[in-house]
């Protein structure tokens, strides 16, 4: 008969999830400019397209020097877009530029500005 793994204590679950989201953090960051282009532009509402390609620039982009103008032009977009837009929808539309959705993480719901219970 197998052991039973021992319970993790609340610190031990917080350091797993952590180093969790490290992981899926340096996987999103080693997709190259064109490819975060080529996945956004399969959002098809533009609204959504904008508000996505904001926040990849913000999350993998902001601040580096030698980042490629890719995305620039959603950018310069994003103020003439201003207004209300589902946050749900730009979840949607980050999960399907790749940032995880839903359980445990929600990360492209928590990016998007969904209140998570």
């Amino acid at each position: 008969m197998r052991d039973l793994e021992k319970p993790k204590t609340p610190a031990e679950t917080q350091k797993t999830r952590e180093a969790e989201i490290a992981a899926i953090n340096s996987a999103m960051t080693a997709i190259k400019p064109e490819e975060w282009l080529r996945r956004i532009m399969r959002i098809f509402n533009m609204v959504t397209r904008i508000r996505v390609a904001n926040i990849v620039w913000w999350d993998y982009f902001a601040g580096k020097r030698n980042s490629k103008p890719h995305l620039n032009g959603y950018i310069q977009m994003y103020i003439r877009q201003m207004g209300d837009h589902s946050v749900r929808k730009i979840a949607k539309g980050l999960a399907k530029v790749g940032y995880p959705s839903g359980p445990p993480y929600f990360i492209a719901e928590r990016r998007a500005g969904v209140k998570i219970s």
